[in-house]
């Protein structure tokens, strides 16, 4: 791959987190190809508010708004991957609605959600859960 890539393609491997955090603030999408039941690296990309472009399958479905946080592309093949670039080059994504969308897997996300659906009842008592689905 190193060999085939552009001028404008670097591999980084082990970046530290601060810098990894400026690199998807500074980049125009994070493109992720793989199925993964949930992937946290293109919540990551949406928290510093970089748009994804994701295979549309696995968990990415639900972590990526498509045409609002990014684009899926339907195939795990090049042409495929090559006409959501293209799409995604006509389209202006808003890093501040990217952000925001992250937001929904943050800790406090989770924890307020918990709390909804597990109260805490009197010392000494179990949590009364309810479904929330």
């Amino acid at each position: 791959l190193r060999a085939m890539a552009e001028r404008n393609i670097t591999f980084r491997p082990r970046v530290p987190r601060h810098e990894l955090r400026d690199l998807y603030r500074r980049a125009r999408a994070f493109v992720y190809a793989a199925v993964e039941d949930f992937g946290i690296t293109p919540v990551e990309a949406q928290a510093c508010g970089c748009p994804v472009v994701a295979y549309n399958k696995g968990g990415l479905t639900e972590t990526v708004i498509h045409g609002e946080t990014g684009l899926f592309f339907p195939e795990q093949t090049s042409e495929s991957l090559l006409e959501a670039l293209c799409q995604f080059e006509r389209r202006d994504f808003s890093g501040k609605r990217t952000r925001k969308n992250a937001e929904r897997f943050s800790k406090e996300a989770f924890l307020k959600a918990f709390r909804r659906a597990c109260p805490v009842g009197a010392p000494g008592e179990s949590p009364k859960c309810q479904p929330t689905g």
